[in-house]
């Protein structure tokens, strides 16, 4: 992958809990990591969820022929990942951090 696009992808990586909780100090902070699955349809489910969010920086950071290869093993790999059950129904699991602050 193109530096441009790997720093754009690495760019919101996730901090340890506890930096979190200094960032926002004097506040006292509720933090927890939720998973949420996503029921989608379609020939390439999987592909369009992730084009329309994580993915939509990183592709904009390609030049068009890393875009299509990229594009191509992408695809490859999450319908390989992420098949669809017998119902044509795929279940995306993916995770959040949320943080909520509470002023001193």
């Amino acid at each position: 992958m193109a530096g441009a696009a790997r720093s754009v992808l690495m760019r919101d990586r996730l901090s340890q809990p506890a930096a979190y909780a200094q960032w926002v100090q004097p506040a006292s902070v509720d933090l927890w990591l939720t998973t949420y699955y996503q029921v989608l349809t379609g020939d390439e489910p999987v592909w369009t969820w992730v084009t329309g969010s994580v993915l939509r920086p990183v592709l904009a950071a390609l030049k068009a022929s890393e875009k299509d290869r990229f594009s191509e093993i992408c695809r490859a790999r999450y319908l390989d990942a992420y098949p669809a059950g017998e119902d044509g129904v795929t279940t995306l699991p993916f995770s959040r951090q949320l943080l909520v602050a509470h002023a001193p």
